[in-house]
């Protein structure tokens, strides 16, 4: 079950309200009309779309000419070779505001349908 926190050193101060997960930030998504879960994380270099979102959404993918070598903070997978690619159109909303966003995002088999990184 997801839980709202907020600071945590402070119960009262609600820092946002967006959905967390093991200290995640959790972001309703809309990617190319379909709705979405997406992992916000500042530390990734790059954007994902788990391959099985991919797929069920029939977004197209993109071989890459030379495939990417991908690896993970966490150090709970060993790094990894991406071989597609896709251009999506991204909006979050948040707060009564929206963000749309046109991306280039790898494909990679991911928890969440999307993970939002800083490029």
């Amino acid at each position: 079950m997801e839980e709202q926190h907020g600071h945590p050193d402070d119960d009262d101060h609600q820092v946002d309200n967006a959905p967390r997960v093991s200290q995640h930030i959790v972001l309703p998504a809309i990617i190319n009309e379909s709705k979405a879960h997406a992992l916000y994380d500042p530390g990734s270099n790059a954007s994902f779309i788990s391959t099985s979102f991919a797929r069920q959404h029939k977004i197209p993918l993109i071989p890459l000419s030379k495939t990417r070598k991908i690896g993970f903070a966490d150090g709970d997978r060993p790094a990894t070779r991406v071989t597609h690619c896709a251009l999506v159109h991204v909006t979050i909303r948040r707060e009564g505001a929206q963000h749309h966003e046109q991306l280039l995002v790898f494909i990679y088999d991911i928890q969440y349908d999307m993970i939002l990184g800083l490029p």
